[in-house]
């Protein structure tokens, strides 16, 4: 609508200018030589060749510009044709990649408990599989954390505590709920790559969110922290709200050495990255 009120102010403002130019080229023939030319033919002629030799190249210059307004406007018209095209597609491929989070999701099997003897043993599936997931992952973390920060006062000594009980907790549980955590990782590659514009980063990262259970929020923000290729999201998920407690189901056991987890994460990203490169 901004647009069309501001095409049609330049239109209404190149036609007064003409019309003004018209009136002031008439207006000064006719001072100079008198209103006379009005009624003598050969002065009509005269004034006739005046008018449009005068005239020409003003309006020629108008239609010019216009021209050139016209080829911007169109320029503007296709390249938001594009932008809204190229939105359309990261829409589809987004809500594409929430179908197959959601998928792998509903499509996950576990092992919840054993049973001794003639009992059959218990699995769980789905959502409650990842939730089941996410406690064992929690508890595993909580306990680890806990007595390490006894013994240890060093900050790394306790994360790399944790890291052992998280690769230990993947070793045996990652089998089951992999495909689910790795596609919402990849779903959150799709949004942050590329430097997409806020609004649809802000939009998709809330999609997501609200997608997620509490637990697999918290199972996926553990696995962001203690694997190598996904500490880079732990910003974007504490950003988007991925880890808020409002209400305090959550139940983030080792909340309270948050900040000094996710600084040792980074650091320890960084080396495990380094020694990649360089082949040690």
């Amino acid at each position: 609508m901004v647009r069309e009120d501001k095409t049609k102010f330049w239109l209404i403002f190149a036609g007064a200018a003409a019309f003004i130019v018209i009136v002031l080229v008439a207006r000064q023939y006719i001072s100079v030589f008198s209103t006379n030319v009005l009624s003598d033919q050969e002065k009509w002629g005269q004034f006739g060749d005046y008018f449009g030799g005068v005239l020409n190249p003003i309006l020629s210059f108008f239609a010019f510009i216009a021209l050139l307004v016209t080829l911007r406007t169109q320029f503007v018209a296709n390249e938001d044709g594009e932008r809204r095209h190229t939105e359309q597609l990261k829409e589809q491929r987004l809500f594409q990649l929430i179908g197959l989070m959601n998928e792998n999701a509903l499509g996950t099997k576990m092992l919840a408990a054993t049973h001794m003897g003639p009992a059959p043993t218990e699995y769980v599936h789905g959502h409650q599989a990842q939730h089941h997931a996410a406690l064992k992952l929690r508890d595993s973390l909580s306990r680890r954390v806990r007595i390490s920060a006894q013994i240890n006062s060093n900050d790394m000594d306790v994360f790399e505590s944790a890291e052992e009980a998280f690769k230990k907790w993947r070793r045996g549980t990652w089998p089951a709920v992999g495909l689910f955590v790795e596609s919402v990782f990849l779903t959150l590659k799709f949004i942050l790559k590329e430097q997409p514009s806020d609004d649809f980063k802000q939009f998709s990262l809330g999609v997501i969110r609200v997608q997620l259970s509490e637990s697999e929020r918290l199972m996926v923000w553990y696995v962001a922290m203690f694997t190598t290729e996904y500490v880079i999201y732990l910003e974007p998920l504490l950003r988007a709200g991925f880890i808020d407690d409002h209400e305090g189901s959550l139940d983030d056991q080792i909340k309270p050495w948050r900040e000094k987890m996710i600084s040792c994460s980074r650091l320890w990203s960084h080396i495990e990255l380094e020694k990649r490169t360089s082949g040690i």
